[in-house]
Parts: C-alpha cells; sequence; structure tokens
C-alpha cells in the first residue's frame, strides 16, 4: 500500500486495527460489519468440566459480552485514536448512506448463501427483516 498499488480495502468498523491504518488516509462512514468473536464449547467437552471450571468460563464470557455492549463508545474511542494517525472520517449521508450499507449486507448474505447454497437463505430469512 505504500507504494500506491493498492487504492482501498475493506475493513471490520470495529475490532482490530490494522498496521495499515498509517498509509490509510480515509475511513468511510457510517461503518460496516463488526468482527464477532464467539466462545463455542462442545456440549460434550462442557459437561466435563467440573462446576469450579464452568464458573470460571461464564465469569470470562459474561465480562467479554459486557465490555461488547458498550460498542458504540469503543468505536469513538478507535476512531478518534485512528485520527490521531491522520486517518479522516468521510460519512456518508441520506440515499448515500442507505446504498452503501445495502451494497454491504448484499456482499455479505452473497457471500453465506454462495457457501451455502441451502442453509444460507434460511439463515438471510431468520436474521433480516
Amino acid at each position: 500500500m505504500e507504494n500506491g498499488t493498492v487504492k482501498g480495502y475493506g475493513w471490520p468498523a470495529l475490532g482490530w486495527v490494522p498496521s495499515w491504518v498509517k498509509v490509510t488516509k480515509y475511513r468511510i462512514e457510517p461503518g460496516f460489519y463488526v468482527a464477532p468473536l464467539e466462545a463455542l464449547v462442545n456440549l460434550k467437552t462442557w459437561n466435563k468440566l467440573n462446576s469450579s471450571q464452568q464458573g470460571v468460563v461464564m465469569k470470562v464470557v459474561l465480562a467479554f459480552e459486557a465490555r461488547n455492549a458498550k460498542w458504540r463508545e469503543r468505536l469513538k474511542v478507535q476512531n478518534a485514536k485512528t485520527a490521531k494517525q491522520g486517518l479522516k472520517g468521510i460519512r456518508l449521508q441520506g440515499a448515500e448512506a442507505k446504498k452503501w450499507t445495502a451494497a454491504a449486507k448484499k456482499a455479505g448474505w452473497d457471500e453465506v448463501i454462495a457457501l451455502s447454497p441451502i442453509e444460507g437463505p434460511k439463515l438471510k430469512k431468520m436474521f433480516t427483516r
């Protein structure tokens, strides 16, 4: 990116900030996608844990969820930090913003459906209005 070969890239609105931010000039808003992190445990494995071990896992997961509930505040902090590194935000408004987010949603669902043509449409129906 330093030599101008890459003209743009997509990245989740919130989450880990790549080192490329130092060579990135603009961020288009509203952002889309948030990189989700899940803690998954197989039921048989969970049942092998004693109650103390299950308690530790639940404590950590609940703390993580409480932190994630404050994503708007975290996004403001992240954007302020990257702005100090020279990354400027460009906020789309009205029809442009709607077109931008609609394109992101469509691209996301297109990928899910391409990967799972049978289950993908069912998921889309459950998760969209």
